[in-house]
């Protein structure tokens, strides 16, 4: 499955290159550093912050983006927030659904 990780200031820490194409990225593209949040619009970011409190605390979270917002490109994504092997750390990745 195409994944991510995301530090536990909320930005994001690596990233798989299919992970990427599948958001409309280019392998090219450097996403660390940036908050994951910010891929959301800036109603919903507050949902995204507590998907990411739960997910570190051992919950799995799914969460819809809307790649129109990130991207010209129609559609949404259901993305999947899970605890990581690496501590303080939380996995993403794409998960099936709407």
């Amino acid at each position: 499955m195409p994944k991510g990780l995301i530090k536990d200031d909320g930005c994001i820490a690596a990233t798989a290159p299919r992970f990427l194409e599948d958001l409309g990225f280019s392998v090219r593209d450097d996403l660390r550093g940036l908050a994951l949040t910010s891929f959301w619009h800036p109603p919903e970011r507050p949902a995204v912050q507590d998907a990411l409190r739960r997910a570190r605390a051992g919950e799995e979270m799914r969460l819809k983006l809307d790649l129109s917002y990130i991207h010209e490109r129609a559609g949404s994504r259901t993305v999947a927030l899970s605890p990581s092997d690496i501590d303080g750390m939380v996995q993403i990745r794409l998960a099936p659904g709407p």
